[in-house]
């Protein structure tokens, strides 16, 4: 006698569930670029599906574009949909943001694929035809607020198309509670949850309520660490804190460099190198650099030679940090890459196009940029800007370049770096004072980034259910597992 297995799709469901029939794609997730978020909650909507096929109703929190990618792919299944979004507008923290440059590609170099930003691709000889998602038409990467944009179109198409879609925006504090108390409240299939008092985006007809069969939390990563205990010169000041600009908002950072004054980043994850390259060079983003430097042939021979090494050291990273959870793979993955890039750095022709790229000092010389980085190594970030920021360094290091010979600005990186505070001079006069080794330095500067992370206390998925330690655990190992593309 046979007995037939059925294969059901459930890696989607193990690696964000929280709760019976609760999804949590905000707390504990590990690959989270606009692109990585939107696949993932492709993705669950689909494993959801292929569990229980028949389910009727869908509540989601969150209007991010992970909330949107789940409600969308619901409702083209015919599913009953509504999407609750605290603020007046979804994907409001993209909206309006124009100095950080977003590409779903941009950061899978050196695979060949990366250079194209169409959304989702659209080269038949490569890639499957995918219907569903949100299309970007633009070959480079695009601003955050028109990466909303598109997306907030298609999402309104979307809406008009299914008229058992539904957004509810602008939840006041009584709102909110009502949503917190229903899921934290021992929800289940029973449950509904009442929607009088919503403010419905593009006043659409709207229930009075749902009985959700599942809900998908998508309200967010949390609240970005940004802050630095503020310093007097002799103590820190107790209570006092200098706040930085936040990553999803518009900051002044390449204003100040773009003056000819100095900048200081702390943090060594992608934010910080992010920031780093945005105050050494008059790019955009990091995809302009590689193409200025790509713009000498022998540069370009030299960074297509080390290609499938770096994409090695990058794949070999990504398999480690799935199956280990050990910090040391970050280690590992960085001095790798620091080492093709101190090769390169021995050329000639690759040193003269790195100080090609760099910003001109201004203001009669002396300008820097300063990255003060808690450990010896990079943490988690993007091959891409691990990589530039690390061939900067390798050539200054080579030369040996002092502030008096050569016309560029400079960067200074600060390893094993502890913070101990930023003391305010004036608006735009920093003091931060840090330590090395124990021998306690200080370092001024017209613009401090801040680039600590999320704060985990403000995760807004772990205030709706009710999560153990262990629960955190066993989560945080199931989301390492690398995303597709595109779905």
């Amino acid at each position: 006698m046979s007995v037939e297995i059925k294969v059901v799709d459930c890696l989607g469901l193990l690696a964000s569930k929280v709760a019976p029939n609760v999804f949590d794609l905000s707390s504990g997730q590990y690959h989270v670029s606009l692109r990585d978020q939107l696949v993932r909650g492709r993705l669950l909507v689909g494993d959801i599906i292929s569990m229980d096929p028949d389910f009727g109703s869908l509540l989601v929190v969150g209007g991010g574009v992970a909330g949107l990618a789940v409600a969308v792919a619901a409702a083209e299944a015919g599913k009953q949909v509504v999407v609750l979004e605290k603020s007046g507008y979804p994907l409001s923290k993209q909206v309006g943001v124009n100095s950080r440059f977003v590409g779903p590609f941009m950061y899978e170099w050196p695979w060949k694929f990366s250079r194209s930003q169409v959304y989702p691709p659209v080269d038949a000889t490569c890639w499957p035809t995918y219907s569903g998602c949100p299309a970007l038409t633009s070959s480079d990467p695009v601003t955050a607020a028109d990466f909303a944009k598109q997306v907030r179109l298609w999402f309104d198409k979307a809406l008009a198309d299914h008229p058992h879609l539904h957004l509810a925006i602008d939840l006041n504090k009584s709102l909110q509670k009502r949503v917190k108390e229903f899921i934290k409240g021992g929800f289940s299939s029973a449950g509904e949850l009442d929607l009088a008092g919503m403010k419905w985006h593009r006043a659409s007809p709207s229930p009075s309520s749902i009985k959700p069969a599942y809900i998908i939390l998508a309200a967010g990563m949390g609240a970005e660490n940004c802050s630095l205990p503020e310093h007097d010169g002799a103590k820190v000041i107790r209570g006092a804190w200098f706040r930085g600009t936040p990553f999803w908002k518009n900051d002044r950072l390449r204003e100040h460099a773009g003056a000819g004054r100095d900048v200081v980043v702390v943090g060594g994850g992608d934010g910080a190198l992010q920031d780093v390259l945005r105050a050494l060079t008059d790019d955009l983003h990091p995809l302009q650099t590689l193409r200025r430097l790509e713009s000498c042939p022998v540069v370009k021979a030299f960074l297509e030679g080390v290609g499938e090494r770096l994409q090695t050291i990058e794949l070999q990273g990504r398999l480690m940090a799935t199956w280990r959870w050990n910090p040391v793979v970050w280690e590992s993955v960085d001095t790798l890459c620091s080492e093709v890039a101190r090769s390169l750095s021995e050329n000639s022709m690759v040193r003269s196009a790195v100080l090609g790229i760099l910003r001109r000092q201004r203001r009669g010389g002396g300008q820097k940029v300063t990255l003060l980085v808690k450990n010896g190594y990079f943490d988690k970030a993007y091959l891409l800007n691990r990589f530039l920021v690390h061939l900067i360094f390798h050539v200054f290091n080579f030369l040996e370049v002092n502030l008096k010979s050569h016309d560029r600005v400079l960067l200074d990186v600060g390893w094993n770096a502890t913070v101990e505070g930023v003391q305010i001079k004036s608006s735009n006069h920093y003091r931060v004072r840090y330590n090395i080794g124990g021998v306690r330095r200080a370092v001024d500067a017209a613009y401090v980034a801040v680039r600590f992370g999320i704060d985990k206390e403000t995760i807004p998925g772990l205030q709706m259910v009710h999560l153990s330690g262990d629960d955190q655990k066993q989560r945080t190992s199931l989301s390492r597992v690398p995303l597709p593309y595109a779905v």
